[in-house]
């Protein structure tokens, strides 16, 4: 009797091993997860490794109400010049909200020249903001409805116009890729003037990509070509 009894027990332990073995190996929902298939909370884990503590460029980089506001928030006690947000490049989190912004700053002088400007605004967990780096670049801002001048479109999307000259004027160039954020603003003469927001990255290990307001002249047979480079804060 005593054997039987222990043979019983022996038997209800290995089935309550495999049970644990079982368990463990399941998903949340008790399933097995398929080979490869990570679950929810992996998955989640890696998303916020690839946003958090890097800069995310933003898919549509029209300016919202939001980004208006935040920028008057920011520069509001900021005296000498006025700050205008013409694209929202990208975002940041972190212990709140770094968010870069394109703007077009003009100082409070007698015939003033409105210059773009890589400006970059912390926003805490409390909601105030300031600016935390102003990178200035010498391009001159454009004046919008302005005849014959530089005009800033309503949105700063890539036009199939501004793309294919951007690609003919870099289709001969080596060393250098240059890749387009948003169209600034353009200007018609005997062809079209494009300025442009490019990233742009050496061809060189471990080289870093960078924002630069690169200038492209389209003329009126399809032939285009870059006319300047502006980076921001070396040559400003």
């Amino acid at each position: 009797m005593k054997k039987i009894i222990a043979l019983i027990l022996a038997g209800l332990m290995i089935v309550s091993l495999a049970a644990c073995g079982m368990k463990k190996e399941a998903g949340p929902s008790g399933e097995k997860p398929a080979a490869g298939q990570e679950t929810s909370e992996e998955a989640a884990e890696d998303k916020q490794e690839a946003v958090v503590g890097g800069y995310t460029k933003m898919d549509d980089m029209s300016v919202t109400d939001e980004i208006r506001d935040l920028v008057a928030k920011a520069t509001e006690k900021m005296t000498g010049a006025d700050y205008e947000a013409v694209a929202f490049i990208a975002k940041q989190i972190v212990s709140g909200t770094n968010y870069l912004i394109l703007c077009r700053i003009t100082p409070v002088t007698k015939d003033p020249v409105a210059k773009y400007a890589l400006v970059t605004i912390y926003e805490d967990l409390q909601g105030s903001a300031s600016v935390s780096e102003v990178l200035e670049s010498t391009a001159e801002a454009g004046i919008p409805n302005l005849m014959g001048g530089w005009n800033e479109p309503d949105s700063p999307a890539m036009t199939e116009e501004a793309a294919e000259a951007l690609a003919k004027a870099t289709e001969g160039l080596v060393g250098v890729e240059y890749t387009p954020a948003a169209l600034i603003s353009r200007q018609i003469v005997s062809g079209t003037n494009y300025c442009i927001l490019c990233e742009i990255k050496t061809v060189t290990p471990d080289a870093a990509a960078k924002y630069a307001l690169v200038y492209v002249y389209a003329d009126l047979q399809g032939n285009a070509e870059i006319t300047e480079v502006v980076e921001f804060g070396a040559n400003a």
